[in-house]
Formats: structure tokens, sequence, C-alpha cells
């Protein structure tokens, strides 16, 4: 029999996210090292990133979010009605599934969703 405290669980909680947080960071710097390694260059489009939940153009600002983004909360509903906000009106979700439509409509039901899951390709 296992008895356990308020006591022991908050201890294993704490260490539980301890860990994770090591591994997070851990994780941070190999992605950092190979974005910093990475060519990028301004865009002529906005690059909407869920970090901050605002267009970007400038290359060192999305190589910057790029890094953030692994362990910053996602900024989801904010970016899609930045997006709306900006004169977005329809939304593609590439992929299998409806998931990301399915957010989408949830935060907008007047714009356009649609999804594909393959591309054809002529060879």
């Amino acid at each position: 029999e296992i008895i356990r405290t308020e006591s022991s669980i908050k201890n294993e909680f704490v260490t539980n996210r301890r860990e994770t947080n090591e591994a997070a960071r851990l994780a941070r710097e190999e992605l950092a090292k190979g974005i910093l390694e990475t060519h990028f260059e301004n865009t002529s489009f906005p690059v909407y990133q869920n970090v901050t939940g605002f267009p970007e153009t400038h290359k060192d600002k999305i190589r910057e979010n790029l890094i953030e983004q692994l362990t910053a909360p996602v900024r989801w509903t904010q970016t899609i009605q930045k997006m709306i906000e900006d004169g977005a009106t329809s939304f593609t979700e590439c992929g299998p599934g409806k998931v990301l439509q399915g957010l989408v409509k949830r935060i907008d039901k007047t714009v356009e969703v649609k999804g594909i899951s393959s591309i054809p390709i002529n060879i």
C-alpha cells in the first residue's frame, strides 16, 4: 500500500516541473543553435508567429521569435484575430484533419476555412 501525502505530491510535482523545465531549456538551446546557423532573409509578406500574435517581416525578429516559441505560451486566438483584423478572410489548413479549421471557426464564424490533405505532383 502506498500512502501519498499532500507534501509528497507537491514535491513530486516540483521535481517533475524542474525536470521538464531543464529538458525544455536544453531543447531550446539546441533549437537556437540550429536556427542561428540557418540563413534567413527579410520577407516581403507578413509572417504571423504564435509567440507574439503579430506579423513580422524582419529576419532577426522572425529568428528570435522562432527560438522563443519553443517555451513560450501559444497565442493562437490573438494570432488569428490579428490576421482577421489585418484583412484575412480565408484560412487553409495543410495536412490531414480539420482541427485548425475548427479552431479558426470558433474564433470567427464569418471567415472561410478549408483544408488540403495532399497536393498532386506531376512528374
